[in-house]
């Protein structure tokens, strides 16, 4: 059942994690509002105006992603670099052949270097920019 929610002007209100789970807001003006992190779930949105909304994840949920994001990040390098270490060594011709620790160091911050990059890059412009 949907609840009718009337039409008016929110010049710039901040709807930021508001629960609009099946509201009828058709015709509604959220244009200049900022409604990160709003639930609109079976919501009618018909005729809604969301002109200059400022829409996405709220801070905390980009903040708490991104630091997610970061720590996975730091694991995979750790794991590549000592895949790929192991890897040189399983590969050598001369079995006592050994990396230098610098090289694996240089290899390590470089991956990790790398992935901060692309998941800054992800953050701030989105997935789809992004790719």
């Amino acid at each position: 059942m949907l609840t009718k929610i009337k039409p008016k002007i929110n010049y710039r209100k901040n709807y930021q994690n508001k629960s609009f789970k099946g509201k009828d807001l058709s015709k509604a003006d959220f244009s200049n509002c900022d409604i990160r992190g709003a639930d609109f779930t079976n919501a009618n949105l018909t005729g809604a105006n969301f002109t200059n909304a400022t829409a996405g994840l709220a801070n905390r949920r980009a903040i708490l992603i991104f630091i997610v994001g970061a720590i996975a990040s730091i694991i995979a390098t750790i794991g590549t670099s000592i895949a790929t270490y192991y890897l040189i060594r399983f590969i050598s011709l001369s079995p006592g052949y050994k990396m230098p620790f610098s090289g694996g160091l240089v290899l390590l911050f470089l991956l990790l270097l790398t992935e901060l990059t692309i998941l800054t890059m992800v953050k701030r412009q989105g997935i789809q920019k992004a790719l």
